[in-house]
């Protein structure tokens, strides 16, 4: 039987959880049901990167996207919110060029709770959970909760993988579409991307890589019919040194920062070290490999240690936190509803998505995953049973 404290804690941590959840939710219904301050909201630069692709002009050109930011009420200083993401994922933005700001953030922020519902539906088929704890705590995961809140992308990424978690096996095409919408971010995934190279060479699984890669591929090429120098473009917006020395509170670019002259090299350091321990990690486990498991502790570590990640990145971490959920102690859980919960306390006190005081997430999550990885993970330790062994993609037509 659990102590009093124990209990006690619990009850804190999912009255916390909770009440943090709901404060979000009014906020972000507020802003999108009466479209107050969306000019000021993060999807204004995928409705300006639209606008400029519906016009055939540079979606990565700052005068340009300022001005059309501007002439939309934009008014956050000199510089423009702009669209980081490269160019195959433009598509994501073409189809607002078409729409106003306020019917298209509308409309960008029902994709984004659909996708976040999806997400948590399927990764309970592929955890088999059916308490409703694995709800809570992905519907009130920080990180998803910040993204709907600024209007970022980073749930329809983790829609994405989520996809390729659920149809690996039995849907290559589903698998490899999910991997396209993971190229919307594609910095959050090196590590990741390496091991699926090694997976579907020494497992002979290409079905998934080969979709994603033509969908890719597509993408690219649709590209260049916006705008036949994006590619230049692209990497002209990158060497913008507004960007390059902008602080993200992330491992990779905390390093940089902290080492003298800041050189470049040094953010990438981590991630480098992460793919080396990728490549091993695999090796060791390739005979017993699942993505459903083992993915997870590669996904969290190519998270913790990308070269650049908000803290609304961290979403694409929600298989993790939905696995979690399933494991029978009740302190990890306690433990990953506060950490959320703080997450969205710092967020809901107006502290800036530049600060350092979000250095402590990625990592926390990294950590908590790691202690239940070896304490809690395990398939007789989960309080619902793994998900079947679905045939071989080899034996189902595509």
């Amino acid at each position: 039987m659990e102590s009093k404290a124990g209990r006690l804690f619990i009850a804190i941590a999912t009255a916390v959880c909770v009440g943090a959840f709901s404060l979000f939710s009014i906020g972000v219904l507020v802003l999108f049901m009466t479209g107050n301050n969306v000019a000021a909201h993060d999807f204004i630069a995928y409705w300006s990167a639209g606008k400029l692709l519906a016009a055939h002009g540079n979606p990565y050109d700052s005068s340009a996207v300022l001005a059309v930011q501007r002439s939309a009420g934009f008014d956050q200083g000199l510089h423009p919110l702009l669209m980081r993401n490269p160019p195959p994922s433009l598509w994501i933005a073409w189809p607002f060029g078409y729409m106003s700001l306020r019917l298209g953030g509308l409309i960008w922020s029902a994709i984004l709770a659909i996708s976040l519902g999806l997400s948590v539906w399927m990764l309970r088929t592929v955890y088999r959970q059916q308490s409703s704890i694995s709800i809570l705590l992905g519907i009130s995961f920080a990180p998803v909760l910040a993204c709907l809140l600024a209007g970022q992308s980073s749930i329809l990424v983790a829609l994405g993988y989520t996809l390729f978690l659920r149809f690996h096996r039995i849907k290559p095409l589903w698998a490899g579409l999910g991997l396209w919408a993971c190229a919307i971010k594609p910095h959050l995934f090196i590590p990741v991307v390496l091991v699926l190279l090694l997976w579907s060479f020494t497992n002979k699984k290409n079905s998934a890589i080969a979709f994603a890669g033509l969908s890719i591929t597509i993408s690219s090429l649709a590209a260049l019919l916006f705008d036949p120098h994006i590619y230049s473009h692209y990497r002209e917006m990158l060497s913008n040194p507004v960007l390059r020395n902008e602080f993200i509170p992330c491992i990779s670019i905390a390093l940089r920062a902290l080492s003298p002259r800041h050189p470049a090299v040094m953010q990438f350091l981590p991630v480098t070290i992460a793919c080396i321990w990728a490549a091993f990690y695999y090796l060791r486990h390739a005979n017993e490999w699942r993505w459903e498991d083992h993915g997870n502790l590669l996904l969290l570590v190519s998270l913790a240690t990308a070269p650049y990640a908000w803290v609304s990145d961290q979403a694409v971490a929600l298989p993790a936190i939905i696995q979690l959920s399933g494991i029978r102690s009740r302190t990890i859980l306690a433990l990953t509803a506060l950490a959320s919960a703080t997450i969205e306390i710092q967020v809901l006190s107006r502290v800036s998505f530049h600060s350092p005081a979000f250095l402590w997430s990625a990592p926390a999550w990294l950590l908590l995953y790691a202690i239940a990885s070896r304490q809690r993970l395990r398939p007789e330790n989960l309080s619902a049973p793994p998900l079947a062994q679905e045939p071989a993609a080899a034996t189902v037509k595509p």
